[in-house]
């Protein structure tokens, strides 16, 4: 019997903000006999949003009205989402209250992951799923790179059959430079566009127009460093726009593009030949910037319409944030997993030593709540008994051997989380407590794949099964 499920993905940038909400259904028997998430009903999908600001910091309370309005306008209840994500990016995460507003999140989207991208390679890495990953799966021959293009930062993912091989981003987006509406009268300047204004030998000041020639050679600029980024030929500029550079393989040969985000929706209108907005309708250089891109003969060859642009974070972060484990979870006696961000600390293998996993435990129990190990490569009866073994010692040790709980005690709450890729959970969390004679903090959760994370944040059981959301994606 499928079980009927919600997600949610919250998108707060520089220029907008964007809220999805779906129900899942839940399959008890997918591939190899594990849970997974059915086809998604789109329940709501606001039009984007002006992300609302009070001079430099976000406006939370206007901010949090929207989601709350959306989440009401969806029919569903705030906290009770079963994953999903939430993501504040570019200028908003720059913001000097964003940690609050994101704390301010965390109470209304449940199980969902709430972040900050203060790398935006997870940006990247979500915002090519929700956009270009159909079309790559689809094609698996094609080299896809996709660049989504918002207000603060250009995010840059490129995938092979689904599957991101590379990312990077760059400080190139619609406000680094907010103008009056319909001119070029300067509001404001991001200290990276007043940088390469500098450089240009132009000195930005607010109040003051930018002169036609102003913004040319601006937009010449940025239009170089994203053309560099898919030729492989930096720009003038690349030293202080590009904080990440995108490291193509070298046997990736010829890029098919794809374009998200707001900017990258206008691109997709200047080039199906449709009118764009007047000139600095939105306050910003975003028209301008897409109708140069539209222009370039590098950024405008072998592009890709995918069927959702423009809305690449926000349906990344619900449909691909959350995997399910719970073909054989083993949980501690009361069933309590941790909560909070907690850090994967390393991987171990079938031949993993004795030092190296007391090593990982005793930084997973030094690490609060919790810390979690991966264990990767195919265990056989043996290794998965030895492993399982090693683990409880481990963990027996790190915890003071006779100060560990007495038997039928309830256990403490988790200080290991183990991340199988097989479903073997059950067992292994057998082998580690003596199958529960030993009660001791310890979750592991099965057929779970990191891909590269280095956080993992664990929502609520729902029965024996477990949402588990995974963030800050390395290169």
């Amino acid at each position: 019997m499928a079980t009927s499920l919600q997600l949610i993905g919250i998108d707060v940038g520089s220029t907008t903000t964007r809220i999805a909400i779906a129900d899942a259904r839940m399959l008890p028997g997918g591939a190899a006999g594990r849970p997974e998430l059915g086809q998604l009903e789109e329940r709501l999908r606001t039009e984007p949003a002006r992300t609302p600001f009070r001079g430099d910091a976000l406006d939370a309370e206007a901010l949090l009205a929207l989601v709350d309005g959306a989440i009401a306008d969806g029919g569903a209840r705030p906290g009770a989402f079963f994953g999903g994500g939430a993501l504040v990016t570019g200028l908003a995460a720059r913001a000097p209250n964003a940690a609050a507003v994101v704390d301010a999140l965390r109470a209304r989207v449940g199980d969902a992951v709430v972040a900050t991208a203060g790398d935006p390679r997870l940006e990247a890495w979500l915002a090519f799923h929700g956009n270009a990953g159909a079309l790559s799966r689809a094609a698996p021959e094609r080299r896809v790179l996709n660049l989504d293009i918002g207000g603060g930062t250009t995010n840059l993912a490129v995938g092979r059959a689904g599957e991101v091989v590379a990312t990077g981003w760059m400080w190139i987006g619609a406000r680094h430079v907010e103008v009056a509406p319909g001119g070029h009268r300067l509001v404001r300047c991001s200290p990276e566009a007043r940088r390469t204004l500098g450089r240009l030998g132009i000195e930005p000041r607010a109040g003051e127009p930018l002169s036609p020639r102003d913004v040319e050679r601006l937009l010449d600029a940025w239009i170089a460093v994203l053309e560099g980024a898919v030729t492989g030929a930096p720009g003038a500029d690349s030293d202080a726009l590009v904080p990440a550079p995108l490291a193509l393989p070298a046997e990736m040969g010829a890029l098919d593009l794809a374009f998200s985000g707001g900017v990258g929706g206008l691109v997709y209108d200047a080039l199906a030949g449709r009118a764009l907005p007047p000139t600095t309708a939105y306050g910003d250089l975003g028209i301008e910037l897409a109708a140069r891109i539209a222009r370039s003969p590098v950024l405008a060859a072998r592009v890709l319409v995918p069927e959702g642009r423009g809305r690449a974070t926000v349906y990344g972060l619900l449909r691909h944030q959350t995997q399910i484990s719970g073909a054989t979870v083993w949980l501690p006696g009361d069933q309590r997993c941790p909560t909070g961000d907690l850090p994967i600390l390393g991987s171990l293998g079938p031949d993993a030593s004795a030092g190296e996993i007391a090593r990982l435990v005793a930084l997973a129990r030094a690490a609060r709540p919790a810390g979690a190990i991966v264990v990767r490569g195919p265990l056989d009866g043996r290794a998965l008994r030895d492993l399982g073994r090693a683990l409880g010692a481990a963990l027996d040790a790190a915890l003071g051997g006779g100060l560990a709980p007495a038997p039928h005690a309830p256990a403490p709450h988790a200080a290991l989380v183990v991340l199988l890729e097989q479903n073997l959970a059950k067992a292994l969390g057998g082998y580690a407590t003596e199958w529960g004679r030993r009660p001791l903090p310890l979750v592991v959760l099965d057929e779970v794949l990191p891909h590269g994370a280095e956080l993992v944040r664990i929502g609520a059981p729902r029965g024996d099964l477990v949402p588990v959301s995974f963030f800050g994606m390395g290169p």
